[in-house]
């Protein structure tokens, strides 16, 4: 047999045989969240994988990607008290190799109760976003604090940039990856400030038409905008959400 393939079967059983265990506090397929069910789906191409997502969304969620045959869908109640219980019966089950959590407010309980439980995965916290809260609040603070504590229960922190772990952890002391967004920075280069207005006439939004994205804030700077360039420029919103009927009457 050719050792470059009998090489190349060896390390495509050790990919298939890994076990990686996804939890969520988001309904899997949400509308807004590609980062998560595409990152799965490519995930399960070359391992086992099993979610655990949230099971309560209301209908001003739109569902729009179904899992494959690939993926093993759990979904749980987070409003449930014993939802924690309830996590862990399905990891005992299925014997992860690896448990991802996703950036949430209670991250912390997940990846605690579930170390001390079942301490033999490695433990990654998944920061999907920064931590949407004021940076000097207390309710900020406190889950920063969390986050630093916990960390002797993780093994590795996935970012998209450095700047979003310090909004969750403080001085985060565990490795670090940063992974790609899709878009090479080098393609692009600074505009120099000295050249005045960049010639940008259109701007558009896509994303959930929803109280959290502070839409109302935004139409607020436009309007602030000098007459001049509000006459050439325009603002389109694409998406959905509870939020629609507010954003038309605004504008």
């Amino acid at each position: 047999m050719n050792s470059k393939k009998h090489l190349g079967a060896i390390l495509n059983d050790r990919i298939s045989a890994m076990k990686i265990f996804f939890i969520s506090q988001k309904p899997f397929g949400l509308m807004g969240t590609p980062g998560t069910y595409l990152l799965v789906e490519a995930y399960a191409q070359w391992a086992d994988i099993c979610v655990i997502a949230n099971k309560d969304h209301t209908d001003s969620f739109r569902i729009v990607h179904k899992p494959s045959n690939s993926v093993k869908l759990h979904e749980v109640s987070f409003n449930r008290e014993d939802y924690l219980a309830a996590i862990l019966q399905i990891v005992n089950s299925f014997e992860p190799d690896i448990v991802n959590v996703a950036s949430q407010p209670d991250w912390t309980s997940i990846v605690n109760y579930l170390k001390e439980n079942h301490p033999f995965p490695k433990y990654v916290f998944d920061i999907k976003s920064p931590l949407l809260a004021p940076a000097n609040s207390k309710r900020a603070a406190i889950l920063r604090e969390q986050g630093r504590k916990s960390l002797i229960n993780v093994d590795l922190v996935l970012t998209r940039s450095p700047e979003d772990v310090k909004t969750w952890i403080l001085h985060c002391s565990k490795p670090v990856l940063i992974y790609p967004l899709g878009v090479r920075l080098a393609d692009y280069s600074p505009r120099n400030p000295g050249d005045g207005f960049s010639g940008c006439t259109r701007f558009v939004y896509v994303g959930a038409i929803a109280p959290r994205r502070q839409l109302e804030t935004m139409l607020e700077y436009i309007a602030a905008l000098p007459q001049d360039i509000r006459e050439i420029c325009t603002f389109d919103f694409f998406g959905s959400g509870p939020s629609e009927k507010d954003l038309v009457n605004t504008i």
